[in-house]
């Protein structure tokens, strides 16, 4: 059936069109974050192309898919991000599209606002980019600096004279994911300021600035963090864990002793991936406290789920309401454990880094390892490379599947 305005505006293909932005929509809202999960690589791939799909559906109907999902934007914030990919990529012909693109970022509803920047990640950056650049240079710091993301996002130099030395709370995690992917100075002596910073997202995006401009110092800095006892410490034994070594499994070890830091050492141990971590983990599962976080990171390293027992039945004194609430968790079978251990742990090199029951110590980055691996697991690994071998390939692991080694398509010329 030919397209035309008549037809297209019409409650069975506004059904359609509807149908589609909401689709692409819930999609695009699994995808944000999902590079920090442990879901596979398939179900990301999957998502991706699903998601794909239904923009298709909707650049069919051009303009109108456009008008559409600003009507609907007051009750679905989250179409701003579909709205703000079908803009960026009309902007070549209709270059006024490029200036409604950016304009979501001002929208009075702090949801639009959001869920706008995330389509301008993921959208085609290059028609929109002279846009952006103004923006980065305005004197507002979170306008600035969620710019500079968007463009560092795409590998888009930022022309920013100098760099905003002190971002409010609101720019500071926009500043430090630019700052990570760009030519925005970034050194030792930032990622002293931001890990210390009072919200977590901010301070964990520092760790991973760091990595990825594999800042002089980090490793250094990274121990000496994981000693203390205040904030900072707890992304410090966790990042130890993707840029440190076997040596220092003493110090998480020890970490794990302290009711403050223990899940976090824990975290950092099974980044760290090493089979000589084993037999404390093992340990750990007798602990009411430990034995969950350490039979997931058991599982991290080996690939393996601990042996459980039966589920618990639930309590006579429960009433209905709280039955529905309830989720049992059957009980880790320690002695299973490490029968299951003695049994295997010659399979694993103990000077090797293992990661899903995969070694990680020769070329981890290889698609026949890598793409193996859980998403999260993925992102460790690739920063544990770009902090440390040097010529580590700049890739992009939070946007399309596609795009993942070549964050820079765009600007070379290519579609």
């Amino acid at each position: 059936m030919l397209l035309t305005k008549e037809n297209l505006v019409s409650i069975p293909i506004k059904s359609v069109i509807r149908a589609h932005l909401e689709n692409a929509a819930d999609l695009a809202v699994m995808m944000r974050g999902a590079s920090f999960s442990l879901k596979p690589v398939s179900w990301f791939e999957t998502l991706c192309q699903r998601c794909e799909a239904n923009l298709d559906g909707l650049r069919i109907a051009g303009e109108y898919s456009i008008g559409f999902a600003q009507e609907l934007l007051a009750d679905q914030p989250e179409i701003a991000t579909i709205l703000a990919i079908l803009l960026a990529e009309c902007a070549g012909e209709q270059p006024a599209s490029a200036q409604q693109a950016i304009a979501l970022l001002d929208h009075p509803s702090s949801e639009v606002r959001d869920w706008a920047w995330w389509g301008l990640r993921l959208a085609p950056c290059r028609h929109i980019a002279p846009e952006l650049a103004k923006r980065a240079l305005g004197s507002k710091p979170v306008d600035a600096c969620v710019a500079m993301d968007i463009l560092a996002f795409h590998r888009i130099p930022i022309a920013r004279p100098g760099r905003i030395a002190q971002p409010d709370d609101e720019a500071a995690w926009f500043f430090v994911e630019a700052a990570g992917r760009s030519n925005i100075p970034w050194t030792t002596d930032d990622l002293r300021h931001f890990a210390s910073h009072p919200t977590r997202p901010v301070r964990q995006a520092a760790w991973r600035a760091s990595a990825r401009r594999a800042a002089p110092g980090l490793l250094a800095f990274c121990r000496d963090a994981a000693t203390r006892t205040d904030s900072i410490a707890a992304e410090a034994l966790e990042f130890l864990g993707v840029v440190g070594s076997r040596e220092d499994l003493d110090l998480l070890r020890i970490a794990v002793s302290h009711q403050q830091t223990a899940h976090a050492a824990l975290s950092g141990i099974g980044r760290l991936g090493s089979p000589q971590s084993v037999p404390f983990l093992l340990e750990a599962l007798t602990e009411p406290s430990l034995c969950e976080s350490a039979a997931a990171v058991l599982e991290r390293i080996t690939g393996t789920k601990v042996t459980r027992g039966a589920l618990p039945t639930a309590p006579a004194s429960m009433t209905e309401d709280e039955l529905d609430v309830w989720e049992p968790i059957a009980p880790i079978d320690a002695l299973a454990a490490r029968e299951w251990w003695s049994a295997t742990a010659g399979r694993f090199n103990p000077d090797k880094q293992w990661q899903g029951g995969l070694c990680m110590s020769d070329q981890p980055l290889r698609d026949e390892v890598f793409d193996h691996l859980p998403l999260g697991i993925r992102y460790d690994i690739y920063l544990r490379e770009r902090a440390l071998a040097a010529g580590t390939p700049d890739w992009e692991l939070e946007t399309w599947i596609g795009k993942r080694k070549k964050p820079q398509i765009e600007m070379q010329g290519s579609n």
